[in-house]
């Protein structure tokens, strides 16, 4: 059986493998940026411009959806839709090596929030700059592959107006009603007296009529804003 010289060595020894240990699960520690992902825990993608991101959402299969907005030498933003691998690398596969940027309107277009459906289909919504500059609900719907799905609205868009004013959406989920799935859009409308707002769309990308009032819903909870995130 090896032994080790002396009791000093194997003092030195056993320290050294519990600093080894410690640093490996401190590296590891719940909490702590994954160095596997990106670079060392971080995946940043460079345009000449500027770019936010507002939401993100996990595939099954791993891939990674963020959505926000892209200004690019520009005073104007656009939908800006990326995908990343596993590993925190753009998915080439996806849009434009990585990046789907929809350009809606002359105006600015901000992305808010994302979901996927169970098909792979990816839905986004956020605002739309109208020419008075208040803004609309808009909502779109991406192929896996990041192309407009021309089966949804109106080519890919729908565009909903629910005040006379300004209407953000905020937030997405899927809501499934006797085996159907169908799209809930969140958000706060109005600018005096701000109210929630929840619309429900089809999966075709119209209103489901049989939702609160021809498919949306607007409460006011009190006397001032209500802004819903």
């Amino acid at each position: 059986m090896y032994q080790f010289g002396n009791l000093k060595n194997y003092k030195y020894i056993s320290s050294l493998l519990a600093i080894i240990f410690l640093s490996i699960n401190s590296f590891a520690a719940k909490g702590n940026l994954d160095r596997t992902f990106g670079d060392w825990g971080k995946a940043i993608s460079y345009v000449n411009g500027a770019e936010k991101a507002f939401d993100a959402a996990v595939q099954t299969d791993g891939k990674i959806v963020v959505v926000g907005g892209v200004a690019v030498n520009s005073a104007t933003w656009d939908f800006l839709v990326q995908r990343y691998n596993p590993d925190g690398t753009l998915d080439v596969n996806f849009g434009n090596a990585g990046k789907s940027a929809l350009v809606i309107s002359p105006r600015s277009e901000v992305a808010n929030a994302v979901l996927i459906q169970r098909d792979g289909k990816i839905v986004v919504a956020g605002y739309i700059q109208q020419p008075d500059n208040y803004g609309d609900y808009c909502i779109v719907r991406l192929l896996p592959n990041g192309q407009l799905d021309q089966t949804f609205g109106e080519s890919g868009v729908k565009i909903l107006s629910i005040t006379q004013t300004t209407d953000i959406p905020v937030s997405l989920a899927m809501q499934t009603l006797s085996g159907v799935d169908r799209i809930i859009v969140g958000g706060y409308v109005g600018t005096a007296n701000t109210q929630f707002s929840v619309s429900r769309l089809n999966l075709n990308g119209q209103l489901d009529t049989t939702f609160g009032d021809g498919g949306t819903k607007s409460v006011s909870f009190g006397i001032s804003n209500d802004i819903l995130y």
